[in-house]
């Protein structure tokens, strides 16, 4: 399920590159959808919680790509007459929730707010967020017949992925290096005397930067410093 999610938020991702200055406002309630066309496949609600401190009932629109942002309908986009697309960008995205998933814009520190990550791992003392796209070869997902295809069709995890950090009460998160600066970052990362410190020190099966989410939940939770 978790994968069929990620996939079909691959298509919302692309979306989100840079910020730019909003299209529409966005202080509209969601419509009551009583002119879709019979057979029209259900399309799943969007939860955005924008930095105005208001909680936004939408759906995805995916006729229309804009670097700039995410567009979206208040109705279903095959309602009649058609619904005015509004666009939304990330500068206002506060977080997005997508079915059980939950989503934030990458902010770091003296950059530009970036595309969305999924929270996979939340806390208490340190959450992680993961930008996963796909790998060179693999097919972007597209719906078939209501059904999007996902990386489920793939023994391997058809995904690369961006790992990153936050401690509670921060506004911006820390990106999580690989390869030889992976294990030097973790232990000075989370809080000194775990004993999982010393496998990650010695690059031990499981306790790589492809097992980041699996190793913080191992730790329960690990506290950051």
């Amino acid at each position: 399920m978790r994968l069929l999610q990620k996939a079909g938020l691959l298509l919302i991702v692309a979306l989100l590159v840079s910020p730019a200055a909003a299209q529409a406002p966005i202080n509209q309630q969601l419509a009551t959808d009583t002119l879709r066309p019979a057979g029209a496949k259900a399309l799943p609600l969007l939860r955005i919680g924008t930095t105005g401190g208001q909680t936004l009932y939408v759906f995805h629109a995916e006729t229309k790509p804009d670097a700039s942002g995410l567009y979206f309908t208040y109705r279903h986009p095959l309602t009649l007459p058609r619904p005015r697309l509004v666009l939304i960008t990330t500068d206002k995205i506060r977080w997005l929730r997508w079915g059980t998933a939950y989503y934030e814009p990458i902010r770091l520190a003296g950059t530009k707010t970036g595309s969305l990550a999924e929270r996979v791992v939340d806390g208490p003392a340190v959450e992680l967020f993961d930008y996963a796209t796909a790998k060179r070869g693999v097919p972007i997902p597209l719906p078939v017949g209501g059904v999007v295809m996902t990386g489920s069709l793939f023994k391997k995890d058809p995904y690369n992925h961006d790992y990153y950090l936050r401690r509670p009460g921060e506004p911006t998160m820390t990106r999580v290096p690989e390869g030889k600066k992976f294990a030097p970052f973790l232990m000075g990362y989370l809080r000194p005397g775990l004993p999982l410190l010393d496998s990650v020190r010695r690059e031990a099966n499981g306790y790589r930067f492809a097992d980041l989410p699996r190793l913080l939940a191992r730790c329960g939770r690990a506290p950051g410093r």
